[in-house]
Formats: structure tokens, C-alpha cells, sequence
């Protein structure tokens, strides 16, 4: 007789839930991604009135090699950058020229400008089919964000660009570039997660993509990777994750956060203002150090493992970059907040050059008018709420979400995923959290709000959902000693596990165990959903005796083999066991490399499917791609107890420092 344990009896009204959100209007601001449309006439107005700044980088601008008129686009099928790719000239160049040529349009009206950077688009859209390379994320999101900001900017102010083109655009954008930065890069340095959340925001307003867009933002928060503003900007005085790598790479980092910032200042979001103005602690201590001053350093494990420094990096120090006049002019003109050592950085450089990466021409695009300059209408009603985010701990579910801008209070509500029902649990709230301690455990709940001030409600946001704890029978808790932070949070459909620990070898294990009661023989089954930031991460299904640090188990864990190229270890799934209680454990069966399907790089970026089949002694390994097709990986024996936990298991192999790893699919099946 089968029994079988399915976890996921509220799927079908999860996903109805999540599908009910694809048809809401999209509620954007277009153009708002680097430019409003006010920005845009600014600029305009300031170049013809001869105003400066304005004039003279509008000066600087006019000699760019990308606005000749003689420029020719170079689109490839296939492009990339880094080992393995070719194309990287092309498309950074096109990027950039498709860009500057858009701005060179709306500033001087002259239509040249736009049809070469409409001949650009075009030529990308109707070629380009796919992104590859070593640094294939770096391609898709330091270039993305040109190309649709130059998009963006044509879209609404040019009337040749046909509809038909239009669609196409925006075809390659959401087939082609967002596939590659899907699951951000949070293996990598964390100017890779930054940019990442960059062309993520700027395809999802383009293509008016509401989940996308909140996805986005939420990375920007709540990212596990390197390049979340918390896990970049990693202390209170500023100091980023790559401060110690090199100076170009440390401001390149804080400046694709900031461009994410500026994109979701035009979309109602004060991204700038996230955790007491970080992000400008981060330009300030990074310019204040390039100017040739000291700032303090503390020695930083980052989230992959491999790039710890002790020291702040003199290389390249003293170096001019792009980046400083949109973070000081939003600061300092927009805000009234002083930003002396970022203001001092920025006019240094002006007028500021053009550059591949960044905007760059910071002084023409982000000059702004001093605080209280500009005229000042009536207060505009908030725009749609961004970056909710829901977790569980201590019984009650913690609901955050990014500041509107104008928002004078916020209403929030809850819905219960299973019945409908619908509870308005606060009204007037003045701060961007809230704690729900009226939830019931086990229960599927949605959250959602709105924002309001003097002029109106904004339009209510997308909902997130959570569970009020684990599902029905199921546990979790640190093998062998409590870590910091660490825990399970299920949303209906996957579970996400933090985790810290050592090892799951030797004879005492460290590690995080989600699991449930099973008794006799069965399996085991779940989906590993990437990617994971810890390189040194071992994770996978268990079959455990009890939950004392030496206790018999059998497992199959997604595990790594570190190479000569740290960049790029092996990756193998390996069926591990302990044979006897107190013993160490070994590698009983050990795996052939994970093939393609699943790893690229050296980067788990594709779902793996994991089962474990118990039969007596004996204990069978299977993976699968596509959770259909099983590949048997080893099969061994281990005396096991009837009764025994079954579940997963994740070990970030970094100790005091955290990974997170997410699972869905799970299924326990008992044969009786």
C-alpha cells in the first residue's frame, strides 16, 4: 500500500493567486528608467538656453565616436563576453551608441539621431538569438540597460519607430537577455547582482512587467548574493564588498545599485533612501578613500566564499570614474542631503565622459536644479508599491516593503490563500514594516498594500505570500549547533533554507535539516532551484536516524570539487552516508560530474531533481533535468531504523556565514 505525503495540496490556488497578479495594468511611468520626461526637457531646455552645466557637456557629448554619422551597427546571432564568446566589441558599442544617440534626438530634435539609434535596435532585435560566454551575465545586464534605456527614450518621442519593431524589441529583451540574468549572478563579485537588478528593472518597465519589476526590487533588498545593497554596502560606514578587491570594481558595484535607485525613483520608489540612506554612505566612503583620505576597514567574508579580504585595495586608487554626478545631484539637489566627498568626486570629473558600462555624460544626463530651484506643483498621489516581502519567525509573519515616494501611510491586507478570506489588518501605518501577530500556524497567507497621501491611493501592489511556519509534520532545526539567522520559510510551493555549517563529513555534522517523520521504505523527492551563493555549498536529500550530529544517515547531495580555477568547481551528486553512529561519514557512490544540464561555468544555473529510494538496506540515488526522466547516480547500503526523518538538508560550508538554498517539488512517499 502506498502512503504518500504531498506537500503541495494549495498549489493550484498559490498559483492561481500569482496568475490573478499578471492582470493587473502594469501602473508605470513611461519614459522612467534613467529619464523622466521631465529630465529629458530639462536637459532640452538648459542646451538651447545656453544654461550651464548643460551647455558645455552638451559640447563634450556632440564629439563622441557614437554619434558620427557614419556609424554602423554590428549585430551578431550569438554574442557574449568573456572566455568562450565573441562579440563584446559589438554590442558594447552598439549599447552605447543606440543610448547616446537616443539623448542626442530628444536634446537637439534632429531626426539623424534617431534613426541611427533606431537602426541600431532594430539590427540587435532582428539577429540576435542568443547570449553566451564565461561572463554571458555581465553581457546581457551591463549592456541590456543601454539598449532599453535608449528604447525607453525613443518609444515616447519619436513616431518612426514602428510598432511592428517595437514588439520585436521587446521580444529579444525578455527572450534573449532576461533568460541570462533570471537568477541574478549571486556566485560572482556583487557588481554582477547589481547589474543584474539594473537591466532586470529596466526590461520589466519597458515591457510593462509588474513581476518582473518586483522581483527586481526585492534582489535590490533581500538578494542572498553579493549585490544586494546589504550584502554589498556591508557596513554602516559605507564600506562595499569589493573595497578590498580593487577601487574601479568597488565604485562600479555601488553605482549599478545606484542605477537601479534612480530607475525606481521614477517609478515611486525611494531605492535611495533603503536602510537610512546607505547606499550614499557607500559613495561617500568609496570618494572620500579616492580622494586620497583613510576610511576605516573591517575584514569581509563575502557570500560565495572567495572573496574575502582583510585589507582596503590601493589598486587603481585616485582613478576618475563615471557614476558620481547622478548620486550627488540626486542627494544633494533632489534631497538637500550633503554629500560632500561624492559631490567633490563629481565635479572633479566634469564634464563627466562617456563610458561602456555606466551612463556615463553624468554632467549633460543628471545635472538637476538645487533643492527649492525648481518649481514645485501639487503633491502627486504615490504610484504602485514595490519590494513587499514576507517572513516567518517567533509566530508571526514580518511584512516589508520599499518607501513610496509622497506616501504618507500605507494600508495593509491579508488574505488567506485557501478560503479567500480577506482581513485588512492595519491602516496608517507610517513605516515600510509591519508585524502580523494574528496568524495562525500552518496557514497560506497573501499580503498585499497601498499607499496614500493628501492627493489619493496609489493602485494596490502585487501580493506576496507566505506560511505561517512549516507545513503539517514537518521540522526544522541546526545539526550539531545553533548558527545566527538561520531558518525555513515556505510560500506554499518552495522552500527557502539559510543555512550555515561546516560540513556533513567527519563524525559530527553542522548543518540545517528540514524534515518529517518516515517510516519504512520509499522515497524521497524534490527540485534544487538555483542558483546558490556559496561555492562551497553542499545540499541534497536525507534519510537520518535521529538529529544528534553523529547519527546514522543516507543521503544524496549536490556537492562541489574545488579546481585549480576557483572561478569553476566541479560539480557531482554524490551519494554520502554514515554507516554507523559516531563513525565518520564517507562518499559511498560517487558521481560523474554534473553534466551541462544543470551546471555551466562551473555554476549551478539549471533545476536539478533529486530522489532517494529506500528499500530495506539498500538506498538508490536518482537525478533528473527535467523531474521525468531519472538517471540512477549510485546505490548502497546502510542499516537504518524503520523510522526514520526524512528531508532536506543544506550546508553552506562557510562557517559564520550564511547561503541560501531553495526547493520546491518536494514529495514524500512512503510504501507500506
Amino acid at each position: 500500500m502506498k502512503r504518500l505525503f504531498f506537500l503541495f495540496s494549495l498549489m493550484v490556488l498559490f498559483c492561481a493567486d500569482l496568475s490573478s497578479q499578471s492582470v493587473y495594468e502594469s501602473f508605470f511611468t513611461h519614459p522612467g528608467l534613467l529619464h523622466s520626461a521631465a529630465d529629458l526637457d530639462r536637459m532640452k531646455q538648459n542646451v538651447m538656453m545656453n544654461k550651464e552645466p548643460w551647455a558645455s557637456a552638451w559640447k563634450d557629448f556632440l564629439k563622441s565616436k557614437w554619434l558620427v554619422d557614419k556609424y554602423v551597427p554590428r549585430p551578431l546571432e550569438t554574442v557574449g563576453r568573456g572566455v568562450g564568446s565573441v562579440g563584446q566589441d559589438n554590442i558594447q558599442n552598439d549599447a552605447a551608441a543606440a543610448y547616446y544617440n537616443a539623448i542626442a534626438w530628444y536634446i537637439s530634435g534632429n531626426n539623424k539621431y534617431a534613426r541611427k539609434s533606431v537602426n541600431i535596435l532594430n539590427a540587435w532585435s532582428h539577429k540576435l538569438k542568443k547570449i553566451n560566454g564565461k561572463d554571458a551575465v555581465l553581457c546581457s545586464a551591463i549592456y541590456g540597460y543601454k539598449l532599453a534605456n535608449a528604447a525607453e527614450i525613443l518609444r515616447f518621442s519619436y513616431a518612426d519607430w514602428s510598432g511592428k519593431d517595437i514588439d520585436l524589441f521587446k521580444t529579444m529583451l525578455t527572450n534573449v537577455f532576461y533568460p541570462v540574468i533570471k537568477d541574478f549572478a549571486p556566485f560572482a563579485n556583487g557588481n554582477w547582482d547589481a547589474a543584474c537588478i539594473t537591466t532586470m528593472m529596466s526590461i520589466a518597465v519597458f515591457c510593462d512587467d509588474r513581476v518582473m519589476f518586483d522581483k527586481a526590487v526585492n534582489y535590490y533588498y533581500y538578494g542572498t548574493g553579493n549585490g544586494s545593497i546589504t550584502n554589498y554596502i556591508v557596513n554602516s560606514t559605507g564600506q562595499g564588498q569589493e573595497s578590498g578587491r580593487d577601487q574601479p570594481h568597488a565604485h562600479l558595484g555601488i553605482s549599478f545599485l545606484a542605477l537601479a535607485a534612480e530607475t525606481g525613483y521614477h517609478q515611486g520608489l525611494d531605492m535611495y533612501g533603503a536602510h537610512d540612506n546607505l547606499l550614499l554612505k557607500a559613495f561617500e566612503y568609496t570618494s572620500k578613500y579616492n580622494l586620497g583620505m583613510d576610511v576605516p576597514f573591517e575584514a569581509y567574508a563575502d557570500k560565495t566564499g572567495k572573496y574575502n579580504h582583510k585589507v582596503i585595495s590601493s589598486k587603481d586608487r585616485r582613478k576618475i570614474l563615471t557614476g558620481s554626478e547622478m548620486v550627488f545631484n540626486h542627494y544633494k539637489n533632489r534631497m538637500g542631503t550633503e554629500a560632500p566627498f561624492t559631490e567633490k568626486t563629481a565635479r572633479n570629473a566634469r564634464p563627466e565622459t562617456m563610458s561602456f558600462d555606466m551612463p556615463g555624460a553624468g554632467t549633460l544626463l543628471f545635472s538637476n536644479f538645487a533643492k527649492g530651484e525648481a518649481s514645485v506643483s501639487s503633491v502627486p498621489k504615490p504610484m504602485m508599491p514595490a519590494g513587499l516581502y514576507t517572513s516567518y519567525s517567533n509566530e508571526a509573519v514580518t511584512i516589508n516593503w520599499a518607501r513610496s515616494l509622497n506616501a504618507d501611510s500605507y494600508t495593509l491586507w491579508r488574505t488567506h490563500v485557501k478560503t479567500g478570506e480577506e482581513t485588512l489588518v492595519a491602516r496608517e501605518l507610517k513605516t515600510t514594516t509591519y508585524t502580523d501577530k494574528t496568524v495562525k500556524n500552518g496557514i497560506i497567507y497573501s499580503y498585499k498594500i497601498k499607499a496614500q497621501n493628501v492627493s489619493g491611493e496609489s493602485p494596490v501592489s502585487l501580493a506576496s505570500v507566505i506560511c505561517a511556519g512549516l507545513p503539517k509534520n514537518w521540522e526544522t532545526l541546526d545539526i550539531g549547533e545553533s548558527f545566527k539567522n538561520t531558518g525555513v520559510q515556505y510560500d506554499g510551493q518552495l522552500f527557502r533554507i539559510e543555512a550555515s555549517g561546516a560540513d556533513l563529513r567527519g563524525n559530527a555534522d553542522r548543518y540545517r535539516y528540514l524534515f518529517t517523520q518516515f517510516n519504512g521504505n520509499g522515497s524521497v523527492t524534490v527540485r534544487f532551484v538555483p542558483q546558490v551563493a556559496s561555492q562551497f555549498v553542499k545540499m541534497g536529500v536525507m534519510l537520518r536516524e535521529t538529529t544528534t550530529d553523529n547519527a546514522k544517515y543516507a543521503s544524496l547531495m549536490i556537492m562541489p570539487l574545488k579546481g585549480a580555477d576557483i572561478e569553476m568547481p566541479q560539480w557531482y551528486c554524490n551519494t554520502v552516508v554514515r554507516r554507523t553512529t559516531g563513525d565518520s561519514s564517507i562518499v559511498a557512490v560517487e558521481s560523474k560530474p554534473m553534466n551541462e544540464s544543470f551546471v555551466s561555468w562551473g555554476r549551478l544555473v539549471n533545476p536539478c531533481w533529486l530522489r532517494l529510494v529506500r528499500n530495506n538496506n539498500i538506498v538508490t540515488a536518482f537525478v533528473s533535468y527535467d523531474g521525468k526522466t531519472w538517471t540512477e547516480t549510485g546505490k548502497t547500503e546502510v542499516l537504518l531504523k524503520k523510522k526514520v526523518l526524512a528531508g532536506i538538508v543544506v550546508c553552506s560550508g562557510l562557517m559564520g556565514v550564511n547561503t541560501v538554498a531553495c526547493f520546491d517539488s518536494v514529495n514524500i512517499e512512503e510504501l507500506k
